[in-house]
């Protein structure tokens, strides 16, 4: 087996162009100083141990989560679906009761006045379009200015709490809370400090769910049958796929993904959505010394 590694890192190191390398190379330093800073060695070692953070070769592979009542905390409009399209969609097909809450508005800070508020309403129409064609679900927009400086953080906990007591669910999706994109880390973080005011009793899980970044996964949804569905709802988002085709991504992200599932007759090429999952008090305690050193607003 490291034999075999070694060999899959040159043919990496040779395949891949300096920029991607980079990108590598950056991420294996940030978990290194992430670990190193740590002061509390049981911290550290109920992080590396206890869960699958750095674990990703303990794959449980599932065609759904274990719930009838989901809560998808989505940093942008189309987030979700490149994230965990498939996943809601096999959901949806055991009948599953899934929600979703856009946390920013998803427009560039560069744009102002009309221009703005136009362009709010056009990814607020495709999001209602997107969920139309999934379960008729309005979906909840929170509005909160994309990558923006003066941001109420408090009434944003304040509105993320009274929705998940709320809708009361026992699965939340959030984003990997190293995705590199600033808005899928805050708003990780705005759901983490809700989740502190929370009787969280009745949710069984966490799932959180790539978009941009390697993530080191402890479940994969296998969206084979589901993944034609998820291609033609990323279409939906002619906004954003003017400027870069987020559906064809999205399809090669899931493709890629299939090293974590074994093929099949049925499934000879499988589409593969990847998650780390934690217990609500794992989520809490294992990121605890994450944001204690982050400056993310």
């Amino acid at each position: 087996m490291q034999i075999l590694n070694k060999i899959k890192n040159r043919l990496a190191k040779l395949l891949l162009p300096q920029d991607y390398l980079n990108t590598y190379y950056l991420r294996a330093k940030l978990y290194r100083e992430f670990l190193s800073e740590q002061r509390d060695f049981n911290i550290v070692k109920d992080l590396i141990e206890s869960n699958s953070f750095f674990k990703p070769n303990d794959i449980t592979v599932k065609a759904t989560p274990d719930a009838s009542n989901i809560l998808i905390f989505s940093p942008h409009q189309d987030d979700d679906i490149i994230g965990c399209g498939g996943t809601i969609l096999n959901s949806l097909e055991t009948n599953t009761n899934v929600q979703v809450v856009y946390v920013m508005d998803g427009i560039s800070p560069k744009l102002h006045g009309t221009e703005r508020l136009d362009a709010i309403e056009v990814r607020k129409q495709e999001a209602k379009a997107v969920w139309a064609k999934l379960n008729n679900n309005d979906p909840v927009f929170l509005g909160i200015p994309t990558r923006g400086s003066f941001i109420d953080i408090n009434n944003a906990i304040k509105q993320i709490t009274n929705i998940i007591t709320a809708f009361d669910p026992e699965c939340i999706f959030v984003p990997y809370f190293l995705e590199s994109p600033l808005d899928h880390r805050r708003a990780t973080f705005l759901v983490w400090e809700s989740l502190k005011h929370i009787n969280t009793k009745n949710i069984k899980e966490i799932w959180s769910y790539q978009v941009n970044t390697m993530i080191s996964p402890n479940i994969a949804i296998d969206i084979t049958e589901s993944e034609p569905q998820k291609f033609e709802l990323m279409g939906l988002w002619k906004s954003q796929n003017s400027s870069f085709n987020y559906q064809h991504r999205a399809r090669g992200l899931n493709a890629a993904n299939s090293i974590y599932a074994t093929p099949n007759k049925e499934h000879a090429e499988p589409y593969i959505e990847l998650f780390h999952t934690t217990s609500p008090e794992d989520f809490l305690k294992l990121l605890n010394p994450y944001y204690q050193n982050s400056d993310l607003f």
